[in-house]
């Protein structure tokens, strides 16, 4: 994904920004992520779907992996 961002030449200074940038990124949804979670009314709500969206996620998941084996 970052390839068709990155131009080709690319230099050390930029490369480091770019790791930087990804490692905050990264640590800001994971942040986000369990601030949200543990909201009281939103914990609730994944509590009582969850069991469903395991499964729903379950099937993508194993009919990506067939795509992959598949078509390739």
């Amino acid at each position: 994904m970052f390839l068709v961002a990155v131009p080709g030449d690319l230099t050390l200074g930029l490369a480091t920004e770019i790791v930087g940038l990804i490692i905050c990124l990264s640590i800001f949804w994971r942040g986000m992520l369990g601030f949200i979670f543990a909201l009281p009314p939103v914990r609730e709500l994944y509590d009582r779907w969850r069991r469903g969206l395991d499964r729903v996620v379950g099937v993508i998941l194993i009919g990506f992996g067939l795509s992959l084996a598949i078509y390739r």
